[in-house]
């Protein structure tokens, strides 16, 4: 039996489902070692490579549960996993382990399902995008039940905080908060969009935002309007002119799916220099309108057409506007979007589970990447 003060190291095999049209399940096998959790100013693969799984299982809360089991937490808890998405709050999971002497709670936080994606889209005008800082809000509230539920005292416990894509953004701000409240905290993120405009964000102690310059998600909200993340990035792109061969054959041998991500930056650049061109400032997000056939568009109306076909509520009159955008302002966003889609799927379902800014946005070429990029820059496993 491990007692107060043993430290534990140990190999866990974790399981997480795959974004195919199967339902397969696939497996990671992790290094769980109680040391890596005494210095949060220092970055550590291995946690990375676990955090990657526990964010890439959050959508399914039954292969979250068990893989926390796995990994040593008890009493894991749920909140806001209905099927009634509300764009103001996000699925999180909490649960809590020993390590030595401390307690440490774990908040892994979901990706964005249902009409959480307008959410995604609502940048507001304070110092944090609103739409994920309301969402933080909502964890941090959890989180205190949490601890009370439990006895934990907040002063006395040590949080691993980390989730992927909206997760990802909802992960860096709950995690700032934390830290700012003088918490040991070790946050984790994959493929956050930008949450800030906080001048001092780069000296967040603890917080890695692990991204991909393949990935659009990861520039947005635009820099050019002073938006960044709390912490500090770590880039895996381990060449500077295109995808890995590794990480594309690893996507294909998880998936079943040739990997028809973008190879280079260059579209991604153009897809930035377009939107800042539309929208050089938030004020002209929410206010500049471009003619779109016999309608006009503010790019945040635009990106809410796109929300109504992400979670799956759009109509014909969408379709129709959507196709329209193609002989507007909007042609090269439009464009962006589109590419690697099949376009009868999208306009007959409303897919766009499959296209170039999907492929590179998805959990498995983190997890690829991830490895590329530990074996690559021959980064230390600590």
């Amino acid at each position: 039996m491990l007692t107060a003060c043993t430290q534990e190291r140990t190999e866990v095999t974790l399981r997480y489902p795959v974004s195919d049209t199967r339902g397969t399940t696939a497996e990671r096998t992790v290094v769980w070692d109680d040391s890596r959790f005494s210095d949060t100013g220092r970055f550590s693969p291995e946690i990375a490579r676990m955090c990657a799984v526990m964010c890439s299982c959050a959508g399914d809360s039954d292969i979250a549960q068990t893989n926390f089991g796995a990994l040593g937490f008890e009493k894991t808890a749920k909140f806001s996993y209905g099927k009634d998405y509300n764009g103001d709050k996000v699925g999180v999971l909490i649960a809590k382990r020993r390590v030595g002497t401390d307690t440490l709670v774990a908040v892994v936080i979901r990706g964005t399902q249902g009409r959480e994606w307008y959410s995604n889209f609502d940048v507001g005008n304070g110092i944090e995008h609103r739409g994920f800082s309301l969402s933080a809000d909502f964890v941090l509230e959890r989180l205190q039940l949490y601890l009370v539920d439990y006895g934990i005292r907040e002063d006395e416990a040590k949080y691993l905080i980390t989730g992927y894509s909206r997760g990802g953004a909802v992960a860096n701000l709950v995690a700032q908060r934390l830290s700012a409240g003088g918490r040991p905290v070790f946050g984790y993120t994959f493929a956050s969009p930008n949450t800030t405009t906080a001048d001092s964000a780069d000296s967040c102690r603890g917080i890695y935002n692990i991204v991909r310059d393949e990935d659009i998600f990861t520039y947005v909200p635009l820099s050019a309007w002073g938006y960044r993340r709390y912490g500090t990035d770590v880039v895996l792109s381990v060449t500077a002119s295109s995808t890995p061969d590794s990480v594309k054959a690893a996507f294909r041998d998880i998936t079943g799916d040739e990997y028809v991500g973008f190879d280079d930056t260059a579209p991604i650049r153009g897809f930035l220099q377009t939107a800042q061109e539309l929208a050089p400032s938030v004020e002209a997000y929410y206010n500049f309108a471009y003619p779109v056939g016999d309608s006009e568009l503010t790019l945040y109306e635009y990106m809410n057409i796109a929300a109504r076909f992400l979670s799956g509520e759009e109509d014909e009159t969408d379709a129709d506007l959507l196709m329209s955008t193609l002989g507007s302002d909007y042609a090269e966003l439009t464009g962006f979007f589109m590419s690697g889609v099949d376009v009868e799927e999208l306009l007959f379902s409303g897919d766009f589970s499959r296209s170039s800014v999907a492929d590179s946005h998805a959990y498995v070429s983190y997890l690829a990447a991830l490895d590329e990029f530990i074996e690559s820059s021959r980064t230390d496993v600590y």
